[in-house]
């Protein structure tokens, strides 16, 4: 499918309002791992040691609540993993104990890796997928071999750890599939947690492997192992051998050039934690996308020699046996003093009473008169649809007396009216917005209405703050990570500036992306209430951790007219979708104009988003090819429809975004473009647009970009191969700016999910599986391009060369029907511009 009329409708889609009673409006699949629940506290000092703590989230693809689910999981399908013959193997039953058990050998095993000087406190675990790729560690129960982002802490676009408990065993699988029960292996949980640990090595601080793998040896893709390498007794090697990680006794002879690790460095891991990034040679740098930084713990602190490391505590603490005793009933039996002093793990649900995600509206009253009538619209929008078991507040900037309201008990009709009429009462005064003490005011509130006892950190509880500013607000620097390690995360709604305030936007480190990045939340740009009403309400259920997939979106003309239906195909993978939803998005006053048709004659209803727009829906439960249809017997405004998949687990989800561009990052843009689900999915097809989203022009800011199989091959700035993720370089090509992107993905004949196992000697990765019936996925998100920062020019440059680019009469003609829609009757409904979430 084309980039073409229906990735256009996505992005007009995210300007409609939307009813809390269907979830997370899905054109933005959630990103990781920036979930506002994981944070690192400031350095302590215990016992004389620089010691911090890591708040984690964590989901699992099964309901550990469920007791039918739980035995599903363990036995598979139809076939009991455990087995009953000799040598067979316990069977897992995957309920809370087990995921605490876990959760536990995680931190003991992270404890021993960093000599003490990180340790986990808070880990927040969802079920079903919950956060979808938004966490910080994916526990899946299908075949596979785990896998992280190099780092991926705290970074936008998917990146995040993927650890399977059931493991191909690549010796007894020569036709490279997990048929055989024989050949399941359902890890109990010291094996997840040690291989937790190991992954946590990549994801938070960039380490590479230091083991041997049979594959050849690519001077062109260094941090990745291969068969000339020599193993060294570490975690990054073999966790369930060693917890710690290397030092420099580990290479005798310097010998770097062995291990992934060492070349992409040039030392040992613990050489690399301590140093800054800044010191990092070439080689690492381009590995690790110049992602990677320096905690805290360990600034001025000297690389310990090997004698200086933890030892276990038990009775039989004898050095020369530390690492012996590190598997089996050894790690099970032995404690390290302080790993856990201040666990817990913090269960989806265990709440005393039912979960009140809290929301504050935080109204800037210097906004500009005509926009800020718009803002209070969209704040009364924004309570309309929130859902009945939200709370909601205000919060005006500057104060304005008796403006600012404490928290609803709900957001049942009578205190959406209460909180209505309060906003209708805010005026407008000239000034500049104090955000610091706005903020400060907020966070009374929401401490205020936490509970006293036990549910402070409660994971099913999120609280945001809803800004409804100008996108060129100046924000306190610190501000972002204050609110970080309070919990809060920033939702921005910034409307456009006028051109000349736009000129003296703030600094990048002081902007509405920073601020929304560094807190969990995400940035909006948006033209007018109904984008700020769509926006702002996909956040809010983004931030409470529902999650959907959006498979194809389309809009009709304006106004629609009887003799032109509105008739939208698509492929449905049941196996992969779920159920799919179809929803359409039209005004209240065509109500008895239009007529719906469903796939497979499924039934469609309809409810109200609000006084003047409706929602009609319907669910396809069927595999293939699917037409659905909205017509009109008399002239109507347009009408807008999304498809979506449902699937609980680990959905198939689309991310892109841009990674670098800026001058923080201190490297050139990349785009970076992630489809899996709950395995990496390869030779996929993704095309993309850039728009500028500060320019009135609907012209992308580049020709369209393709990307396949050649960008996710390991070489030319592409981290990992076949890991699903697909990068392109755009440094020169793109001048400093805000950018909006839209990317649709396509599977077909050659596509797979990679287990990204090892190799065997047919040639293929045991439990990699064909695709099957096609895929289909879209994603949008906003990002910044800095002046000055490196690969960002100071002209607009198109090309149609080099990474799979095509524009016009290349190879698709899709950019030429987005261009000939876009001067369709769309302004008539105020949504000319192109605006979408931000990549989170």
């Amino acid at each position: 499918m084309a980039l073409n009329k229906k990735i256009l409708s996505l992005a007009v889609t995210s300007l409609f309002a939307f009813t809390a009673t269907v979830g997370l409006n899905s054109q933005q699949a959630a990103m990781a791992a920036n979930n506002p629940l994981s944070t690192v506290t400031a350095v302590e000092i215990v016992n004389g040691q620089r010691v911090q703590y890591f708040d984690l989230t964590l989901n699992v693809d099964w309901d550990y609540d469920n007791a039918m689910d739980r035995k599903r999981i363990q036995l598979g399908t139809g076939t009991n993993r455990g087995g009953t013959g000799d040598g067979a193997r316990p069977a897992v039953v995957l309920d809370r104990t087990y995921v605490t058990n876990l959760v536990n050998q995680t931190a003991r095993t992270l404890f021993v890796m960093t000599n003490g000087q990180h340790r986990l406190r808070n880990v927040y675990v969802f079920k079903n997928g919950k956060f979808g790729q938004n966490v910080d560690i994916r526990v899946l129960n299908v075949p596979g071999r785990a896998n992280a982002s190099a780092p991926g802490w705290l970074s936008d676009g998917g990146l995040t750890t993927n650890n399977y408990i059931t493991n191909c065993n690549a010796q007894n699988q020569p036709d490279g599939e997990c048929a055989g029960d024989e050949n399941l292996d359902p890890e109990n949980f010291v094996q997840t947690g040690e291989v937790i640990a190991h992954e946590l090595g990549h994801y938070l601080y960039a380490l590479f492997d230091e083991y041997v793998d049979p594959t050849d040896c690519n001077p062109d893709n260094p941090s990745s192992p291969c068969k000339d390498d020599v193993a060294r007794p570490t975690a990054m090697n073999n966790q369930a051998a060693a917890y710690r990680i290397s030092t420099t006794g580990d290479y005798p002879q310097s010998d770097f050039a062995r291990t992934a690790h060492g070349r992409a460095y040039g030392e040992s891991a613990w050489q690399t934690l301590v140093k800054s990034p800044a010191e990092d040679s070439d080689t690492a740098k381009e590995a690790h996308g110049n992602r990677r930084i320096r905690f805290e713990a360990f600034n001025g602190v000297p690389v310990p020699a090997i004698g200086d490391l933890k030892n276990f505590t038990d009775m039989a603490n004898n050095r020369d046996d530390r690492l012996a005793r590190q598997t089996g009933d050894g790690a099970e039996v032995a404690t390290f003093a302080g790993y856990d002093t201040r666990l817990k793990v913090i269960f989806e649900g265990d709440a005393m009473q039912p979960a009140q995600p809290r929301n504050v509206l935080l109204i800037d009253r210097t906004l500009p008169a005509a926009t800020f009538a718009e803002a209070i619209t969209a704040a009364k929008g924004l309570a309309d649809r929130a859902p009945s078991s939200t709370r909601f507040a205000i919060v005006t900037v500057p104060t304005q007396t008796n403006g600012n309201l404490s928290f609803t008990n709900n957001m049942e009709a009578a205190n959406k009216q209460a909180i209505k009429a309060g906003l209708d009462a805010l005026t407008r005064v000239n000034g500049t917005p104090d955000l610091q003490a706005a903020y400060n005011q907020a966070r009374v509130f929401v401490t205020g209405a936490r509970p006293t006892q036990g549910e402070t950190e409660n994971a099913a509880n999120t609280d945001t703050l809803t800004l409804l500013t100008l996108n060129t607000t100046t924000v306190p620097s610190t501000l972002g990570s204050t609110a970080r390690g309070d919990k809060i995360a920033f939702n921005v709604l910034g409307f456009k500036a006028p051109a000349a305030m736009a000129a003296a936007a703030p600094a990048p480190a002081q902007n509405l992306q920073t601020l929304a990045t560094a807190s969990g939340g995400s940035n909006n740009t948006v033209k007018s209430a109904n984008e700020a009403i769509k926006e702002g309400n996909a956040a809010l259920m983004d931030a409470m951790g529902a999650s959907e997939a959006l498979m194809t979106a389309d809009l009709s003309d304006d106004p629609f007219v009887a003799s032109e239906p509105l008739s939208t195909t698509f492929t449905v993978n049941n196996a992969v979708d779920g159920d799919v939803v179809v929803r359409w998005y039209y005004n209240t006053e065509d109500d008895s104009k239009l007529s719906f048709t469903c796939a497979d004659g499924s039934e469609v209803t309809k409810s109200d988003l609000s006084n003047e727009e409706r929602l009609a829906t319907c669910t396809i439960k069927t595999d293939g090819s699917k037409t659905v249809m909205v017509q009109t017997n008399a002239n109507a405004g347009a009408v807008e429809i999304e498809v979506v998949s449902t699937s609980q687990g680990a959905a198939v989800e689309l991310s892109a975004m841009i990674d670098g561009g800026t001058v923080a990052s201190g490297r050139p843009p990349v785009l970076m473009a992630k489809l899996a689900g709950s395995t990496p999915i390869t030779s996929a097809t993704i095309k993309v647009l850039i728009f500028n989203a500060d320019s009135e022009s609907e012209t992308p800011a580049i020709p369209e970009i393709t990307l396949n199989a050649q960008n996710d091959n390991g070489t030319n700035g592409d981290n990992r191969a076949n890991d699903g993720i697909y990068t392109l370089n755009l440094a020169g090509r793109l001048p400093a700016g805000n950018y909006f992107v839209l990317a649709e993905a396509t599977t077909d004949g050659n596509s797979r999910f990679s287990s990204q196992g090892v190799i065997n000697a047919s040639g293929n990765t045991p439990g990699t599986k064909l695709v099957g019936a096609p895929i289909q996925r879209q994603s949008e998100g906003e990002f910044t391009l800095d002046s000055g920062a490196p690969g960002v020019t100071t002209t607009a440059r198109a090309s149609n060369g080099g990474g799979g680019c095509t524009v016009g009469n290349g190879s698709d003609g899709g950019l030429l029907v987005l261009l000939s829609l876009a001067v369709l009757g769309l302004i008539g409904r105020g949504f000319k511009a192109l605006r979408g979430r931000s990549a989170r």
